[in-house]
């Protein structure tokens, strides 16, 4: 559940249609400056870090896999952070689009 304020207006949005809203979208963003940290990794760490990406963004993941070492989990934790703030940004925007388009459009 989240709760998305607009205005005066607070909107409970479940799991459900967050997930239905996050599945919609058909492609993300890699920052740079979250994907900065990539570059000192090693190949097997970075086709982690794609793996994890993949997770996240295609088969909807939401927690890093065990048994990563601390720099692999470092720099996939920042750029999952910079997804979730997407998406959040995401959500927000798609639940206001659709009250405004409910009241028959932004006026």
């Amino acid at each position: 559940m989240k709760e998305i304020i607009y205005g005066k207006e607070v909107y409970t949005v479940s799991d459900t249609e967050i997930s239905e809203i996050i599945d919609r979208r058909k492609a993300f963003v890699i920052y740079k400056d979250r994907f900065s940290m990539v570059k000192y990794l090693d190949q097997t760490q970075k086709a982690q870090i794609l793996d994890i990406i993949y997770e996240y963004q295609i088969e909807g993941a939401r927690e890093l896999p065990e048994g990563l070492d601390q720099i692999t989990e470092a720099v996939a934790d920042q750029i999952l952070k910079g997804f979730q703030l997407a998406d959040d940004s995401y959500i927000k925007k798609s639940v206001i689009n659709g009250v405004n388009g409910r009241k028959g459009g932004r006026k």
